[in-house]
């Protein structure tokens, strides 16, 4: 067993040709082995700096706009225009916070483990735990920022997985995109009824 990146995976070895065919007992061993495999994504500070940055740039801008601009206002008695350029700049830095606050706790100190099975979200700090069995899926659901108009959170994404009972496995653009999902290995068995691809001005849940 070897530890590769986020993912835990198992190799094994086999030899056999068509003169020489695996018994029954290698076989039973393949399919175990398959069974136990397991790839683990966690949250990658990269992945959080790289989509949040115009978020960081922006509150940066509101922050230090004001250390310069507030003198200047009082300066001249036009105390209105404090007021007035703090409403123009949250209509952005609050959504901007929300949406980024979400999104870390959605993602950071969590895991996102599949197998050939299962999928699973662990809370690697309250143990909690929901799984999903690969063959029960019954809705997948990618939800995008719509690119008709820029924000702060142009990159922001996230996919969620629903099974028949209704249990739910929301993951973050910051842990995993629904394009990487499908190219592992793990994921041939999880059932695709066909995903429901939505853009949002604001890709929260």
């Amino acid at each position: 067993m070897k530890l590769v990146g986020h993912k835990r995976t198992v190799v094994l070895l086999l030899n056999f040709s068509a003169k020489n065919p695996p018994p029954r007992q290698a076989l039973n061993l393949g399919r175990n082995l398959l069974g136990m495999q397991e790839h683990i994504y966690t949250a990658q500070t990269r992945k959080i700096f790289s989509q949040s940055f115009f978020i960081f740039v922006f509150i940066a801008i509101h922050v230090i706009a004001n250390f310069l601009l507030i003198p200047s206002l009082i300066k001249h008695n036009q105390l209105w225009g404090i007021p007035f350029f703090n409403l123009l700049m949250c209509m952005i830095s609050i959504p901007s916070l929300v949406i980024f606050s979400k999104y870390y706790k959605q993602s950071v100190g969590k895991r996102f483990i599949v197998t050939y099975e299962t999928l699973k979200f662990e809370d690697t700090k309250t143990g909690a735990r929901t799984e999903l069995i690969n063959s029960e899926i019954e809705k997948i659901t990618s939800v995008s920022t719509s690119w008709y108009t820029w924000s702060p959170w142009t990159f922001y994404e996230y996919f969620s997985i629903t099974d028949k009972n209704q249990q739910t496995i929301t993951i973050t653009s910051f842990v995993l995109e629904l394009s990487d999902f499908w190219l592992d290995t793990l994921t041939r068995r999880v059932k695709n009824p066909g995903v429901e691809f939505i853009k949002k001005e604001y890709p929260t849940f």
